[in-house]
């Protein structure tokens, strides 16, 4: 969330999604004064929710209602989880994501086969669990952590869990940013 107030001033920016979860206070002042600025207003997303756009379409995973007004629920499990399918390929974001939401996810039977995954919060070892890696079976899994960051991710038992599975892995605190591209013919590059 750190980076939107920039990411608004550089980038075109027509709608402003949020998680279902997080209300437009609880974002920062000065993404709350870009946002003001711009006369955008946070649309929150849940479960259900798709946008459709040229070539392909965002579906809305998580959260529901009902896991949200759950006791017990961590900030990190209300993130938006999303599978974007674009050229007939599929990518899995999952947010900051951990093992609740995605038990939550795998319980209405909502993962299919992905070609690309995005780790759950930056590879912390309660995310991107052994079932949630068996139902999505991705060829990419993506790691958006920072350089020698101060919790040490992705954790090395995430790592240990990925690797059997044959995927390939991009992380960005070792190679930049990380670009994945799908062609209109649908060929993945990276």
């Amino acid at each position: 969330i750190g980076g939107f107030a920039d990411l608004l001033r550089a980038v075109p920016v027509r709608h402003f999604f949020i998680g279902a979860g997080l209300t437009g206070s609880e974002l920062t002042d000065e993404i709350n004064q870009e946002l003001l600025a711009r006369n955008l207003t946070p649309t929150p997303l849940r479960r259900g929710d798709a946008l459709e756009f040229t070539g392909g379409r965002l579906a809305i995973l998580h959260p529901t209602d009902s896991f949200l007004s759950a006791e017990e629920i961590g900030r990190n499990d209300s993130s938006i989880v999303a599978r974007l399918e674009v050229h007939g390929r599929s990518i899995l974001l999952t947010g900051d994501a951990e093992r609740a939401a995605e038990a939550d996810i795998l319980a209405a039977n909502l993962l299919e086969p992905a070609d690309v995954l995005k780790a759950g919060h930056h590879g912390a070892r309660d995310s991107t669990s052994d079932a949630l890696l068996q139902a999505v079976k991705p060829d990419l899994v993506v790691f958006s952590v920072g350089r020698n960051n101060r919790f040490n991710h992705p954790a090395p038992e995430t790592i240990a869990r990925i690797m059997p599975t044959g995927a390939a892995i991009a992380r960005t605190d070792r190679q930049g940013s990380v670009l994945v591209s799908i062609s209109r013919s649908g060929v993945i590059r990276w």
